[in-house]
């Protein structure tokens, strides 16, 4: 089955497999007009468009805390146990995302992303788009 744009597709509960199914989830098929890719979901509850926007709220968050850890800040590296040491060491990773992630923001509004990224569609979190285009500012002077 192909999706036109902007078009979606749900199922009612089915089994997934053939030895052992796995019964009772939904799936729920869409074509994405502004990304212009496809999703597939598969879920444990009756799925609606929805579903989609939660996904990709879902996505976005775990692209923050890839940015916390590993692919930016590298949080856990920190070592810190006391909660209030680790609040602050957060509040002050917090501003420094923010200019980032706002310049990251401005590089895909304004059309200038694949200057940063070389992904045909944006592979890159906001804040690491916004550190490629600080590295490349500062490169160029």
């Amino acid at each position: 089955m192909r999706l036109q744009k902007g078009q979606a597709y749900f199922t009612p509960a089915v089994s997934l497999g053939k030895k052992k199914p796995y019964g009772n989830v939904y799936l729920a098929f869409a074509h994405d007009q502004d990304a212009d890719e496809d999703w597939v979901v598969v879920s444990d509850e009756p799925t609606t468009l929805q579903t989609f926007a939660q996904y990709r709220l879902r996505f976005q968050m775990e692209e923050s805390f890839l940015d916390l850890k590993s692919n930016g800040f590298n949080l856990e590296a920190s070592r810190l146990r006391d909660k209030f040491a680790l609040t602050q060491l957060c509040g002050v990773i917090a501003l420094t995302m923010l200019f980032p992630v706002l310049q990251g923001t401005q590089v895909v509004t304004s059309g200038q992303r694949r200057l940063v990224d070389a992904h045909w569609n944006r592979g890159m979190s906001y804040l690491k788009l916004g550190w490629n285009w600080i590295r490349l500012a500062l490169t160029q002077q």
